[in-house]
């Protein structure tokens, strides 16, 4: 896991257990986001199909638990660097790895890490990864129009206050 990051409660690896099995490959499930506001809620993941990731990361990299054999035969992109995580699930999806969700909350994240601050060269990775899977204009199209919200949302960000912010933030999430 990352800095800040941990697994969500002192018996998520013990439930973990009852999910893994040697046929599969790649396990994710929930993960709880932390503010530095102190708002928590729970991120659900999202199907994983072709079309879902396209869209970008269906779950959390720290929700997801990988076979070791799987990931010596797979390794990371480290010119990938943030979005190495992006490119390693596309990959194997491609190669018709075997994934499995668990309806389970397997780690509590803190927000605010390097793919929140750093958002629009992410997305511009992911334009790039998800052409693996659906090539063509309309891919780089929508993350055009995504990153240019994002570059929208920090110019709003610097410009109102804190309070106000976090004003947002807890309405948008309750």
């Amino acid at each position: 896991m990352n800095s800040g990051d941990r697994f969500f409660a002192s018996d998520t690896l013990e439930l973990l257990s009852n999910f893994i099995s040697p046929d599969r490959q790649l396990i994710y499930g929930k993960v709880e986001v932390r503010r530095n506001n102190g708002l928590k809620y729970i991120k659900n993941y999202r199907n994983l199909s072709r079309l879902q990731l396209k869209y970008g990361m269906p779950f959390c990299h720290q929700s997801l638990l990988v076979r070791s054999d799987l990931m010596k035969q797979h390794k990371y992109e480290a010119t990938k660097y943030i979005a190495a995580d992006y490119n390693f699930i596309v990959d194997c999806y491609v190669k018709g790895c075997d994934f499995y969700a668990i309806p389970l909350v397997i780690a509590s994240i803190s927000a605010h890490g390097i793919s929140d601050n750093c958002r629009a060269a992410v997305l511009s990775d992911w334009c790039e990864i998800a052409q693996k899977i659906a090539p063509g204009i309309s891919t780089k199209l929508y993350y055009k129009v995504i990153i240019l919200r994002e570059r929208m949302k920090g110019m709003i960000k610097q410009i109102l206050p804190a309070s106000l912010l976090d004003i947002i933030y807890r309405r948008l999430c309750s």
